[in-house]
């Protein structure tokens, strides 16, 4: 089971795929090719599983990723995954695709 998006982008290793693959689609990879860059070099979404294009589309159009908020764990302040602006930019390049 998937845990909850609240505590999903808590997670160190999420939030570096996240803001990798934002990163490398907005200059211009696909989705597959993001997933197999990201996979060969050690990144991941859940352990044991491979990244799907499917699992991290739905990761990258997720507005939680540029939320501010408090983890309902520990109470820590949540910082954004990637900046509003690289938010806006990988939409539109995801859009177009």
């Amino acid at each position: 089971m998937m845990p909850s998006r609240s505590t999903l982008y808590t997670k160190q290793n999420v939030r570096d795929t996240v803001r990798q693959a934002a990163l490398m689609i907005t200059e211009g990879y696909s989705l597959r090719a993001t997933c197999t860059y990201l996979t060969e070099h050690g990144y991941s979404i859940r352990q044991g599983k491979a990244i799907t294009p499917t699992s991290l589309w739905r990761l990258l159009v997720d507005r939680q990723i540029i939320a501010v908020g408090v983890d309902k764990l520990t109470g820590l302040r949540i910082e954004p995954v990637v900046s509003e602006a690289l938010f806006f930019r990988l939409s539109e390049r995801l859009r177009q695709a």
